[in-house]
């Protein structure tokens, strides 16, 4: 008798037989791994993250060099400034009954950066000034206080190699913040010279190194070798406050990179070693660097270093506009929907801005295609727009906007001179 066997079973059989074989006799290695006995797979995976981390490596290594070139090459036109000169001292009671101040030899240290083989070094005003002091003045009929300030009778420039050269100062910018030295004695010197960029191609994000000598390097650590601190440029347009009613600090760059006291005059650079901007300011509560940092912008130096080479007085862009804050309580009662702008005070008669027909009371919300926050804004616009050229002033008056053009005329700056001298 025959006995018949359920397909089922026989499938099952077959399977648990051929599940024992695989386990008791595994299939060839050989087909499935590389030549070191690697599973292929895991190979491919590995030579994957080798590819991506060399590429990784190669990147950082490529920005490391670059920055290597810029400390090789643009740092070397880095310079030590120290000012020197007296000052008075002793309080009014004393300079009244013995004949005068008494006076103090005074040393300040500051950075700067060659521009020109013939000697030519930028810096910061302020760098050469070796004090500042309000002193009250009686300006259209009213007692106020400005601000005066003192230059340095000695003014020594030192190189990262060590050579120092005496200086004088071939032309200043009070408003900008900016002097133009001239090395002396530099006959049969060849100076490293650093290249100027072009700061309208300037862009939030961009890499950026500040170069200087920090609290005075050359003083305390004894070399004049700059330090290298490199960020990132953080924000544009910035305004800076200033006590000091001489400086206007507009449309600043903001960087991440290390600005500390002493390293004022020195050049902010990209990464490829060109100036971008003059290291300024620093943001701190702690009188070190926090990661906020101000630099002026090349460009808006080199509208003027002509001038300051041929040391002439510095033309400003005017529009006889005469600029107050505005009342953001007066401007909601009156329903006007304006979150920000200046409101035009006094009028210069005659000038751009009376010609282009703006009245007193008009609130000036956009010059070209800026708008405008503040007074300090607005002024800093106009200082650094080119003489002769017409500016689109948008304004808000009886609560509609209204579109002008204007002629920029030019006007100097009058400073109190130092009283002491």
């Amino acid at each position: 008798m025959t006995r018949n066997i359920p397909k089922r079973a026989v499938a099952l059989a077959v399977l648990s037989v051929l599940f024992v074989y695989s386990l008791t006799n595994p299939l060839p290695t050989n087909a499935a791994t590389d030549e070191e006995g690697n599973p292929l797979v895991e190979a491919a995976s590995s030579r994957l993250h080798t590819r991506q981390d060399a590429a990784s490596t190669k990147e950082a290594l490529a920005i490391q060099n670059a920055f290597v070139q810029v400390a090789e090459t643009t740092a070397q036109a880095v310079v030590t400034i120290g000012a020197e000169g007296k000052i008075p001292v002793g309080d009014t009671y004393s300079q009244f009954f013995f004949g005068g101040p008494s006076w103090a030899e005074v040393r300040g240290l500051g950075s700067g950066v060659i521009i020109d083989k013939r000697g030519y070094v930028l810096t910061n005003d302020h760098v050469i000034e070796i004090l500042t002091q309000k002193v009250p003045v009686r300006i259209g009929g009213k007692r106020t206080a400005v601000t005066v300030g003192k230059v340095a009778s000695d003014i020594q420039v030192t190189l990262p190699e060590g050579r120092s050269f005496p200086a004088e100062v071939q032309g200043r910018d009070r408003l900008l913040d900016i002097a133009l030295l001239k090395l002396k004695g530099i006959e049969g010197n060849d100076l490293p010279v650093a290249k100027l960029g072009d700061s309208s191609k300037v862009h939030v994000g961009h890499l950026a190194l500040a170069m200087g000598n920090p609290y005075g390097g050359y003083q305390y650590l004894d070399s004049p070798q700059p330090t290298v601190t490199d960020g990132i440029v953080s924000a544009l347009n910035r305004t800076f406050p200033s006590d000091d009613e001489r400086r206007s600090y507009g449309g600043l760059i903001q960087t991440s990179a290390a600005i500390n006291r002493g390293n004022s005059g020195g050049p902010l650079v990209n990464i490829q070693g060109e100036v971008i901007g003059i290291n300024t300011a620093i943001f701190s509560t702690s009188q070190g660097s926090e990661g906020i940092g101000f630099a002026i912008p090349i460009n808006r130096v080199k509208a003027r270093l002509d001038n300051l080479i041929a040391g002439e007085e510095i033309k400003y862009g005017y529009l006889g506009i005469e600029p107050a804050e505005i009342d953001p309580i007066k401007v909601k009662r009156l329903g006007l929907d304006i979150p920000r702008g200046v409101v035009v005070k006094w009028l210069a008669p005659g000038e751009g801005a009376d010609k282009a027909g703006l009245k007193e009371g008009d609130i000036v919300v956009k010059l070209g295609d800026i708008g405008i926050v503040n007074s300090a804004q607005l002024v800093d616009i106009l200082a650094n727009t080119p003489v002769g050229e017409t500016i689109e002033i948008t304004v808000v008056r009886d609560g509609k906007r209204l579109t002008r053009k204007a002629a920029i005329g030019g006007a100097t700056k009058e400073y109190v001179p130092w009283p002491w001298d």
